[in-house]
């Protein structure tokens, strides 16, 4: 399975096709930039005024299936692992909740998907993350200054996680996606408090997670 989180998923490349000259038929001489080459685990989906269809590598000038194109898409189809990172609010001042998954990701109709609008899958990756309200209610409300307040915080985090995972699975059309990790850490903000020292004057208790 690929694991190319800094390369644009599902859609690998996009070309635009010009417009040919007025005395020049379209279906003749649609003029392609850059016609885009196989890439292994990808297939070819041209987009024109009535929608998307999926199309051969190898085309050339003349060919029936650049007719009326306006664009052609690369995307992958192979299975990939996919990260997204986002960030939660938490109850200490200064600090910040960081979220870090991985989707297992599978384009099963890269027609439907382009369809419905999806070239970059980072933004409906973090929507996902952020929508359950019970977990950024978890975040606002649990201390985390204390080393067992943060490692039962993370604990609760990653339960509420997986649970959310099977509850209500990533549903994307054209796409099989299922969150399958969650890593949990911590971030200060840039107006950092100094961290109180409790009643007695011991400060060895209080501590910032670390990143």
């Amino acid at each position: 399975m690929d694991d190319e989180d800094h390369d644009p998923y599902p859609v690998l490349a996009s070309v635009p096709i010009a417009a040919p000259g007025p005395r020049v038929r379209r279906w003749f001489a649609p003029v392609v930039a850059d016609v885009p080459a196989p890439r292994p685990g990808s297939c070819l989906v041209a987009q024109s005024g009535g929608g998307y269809r999926k199309i051969e590598y190898g085309l050339r000038r003349g060919d029936p299936g650049l007719r009326d194109a306006i664009a052609l898409h690369v995307v992958s189809i192979a299975p990939r692992m996919v990260s997204a990172a986002t960030s939660l609010p938490s109850c200490e001042p200064g600090l910040e909740v960081r979220i870090g998954a991985r989707f297992r990701c599978r384009v099963d109709d890269p027609v439907q998907l382009l369809a419905e609008g999806v070239t970059d899958l980072e933004p409906l990756l973090i929507h996902y993350l952020l929508a359950y309200p019970q977990i950024r209610m978890t975040s606002l409300v649990m201390p985390l200054r204390r080393p067992a307040e943060w490692s039962a915080f993370k604990r609760r985090m990653i339960a509420m996680f997986t649970a959310y995972a099977e509850l209500q699975p990533l549903m994307i059309s054209g796409m099989d996606a299922a969150l399958v990790d969650v890593e949990v850490g911590a971030a200060t903000t840039d107006a950092v408090p100094a961290a109180p020292a409790p009643a007695g004057g011991e400060s060895e208790n209080y501590w910032w997670p670390e990143p």
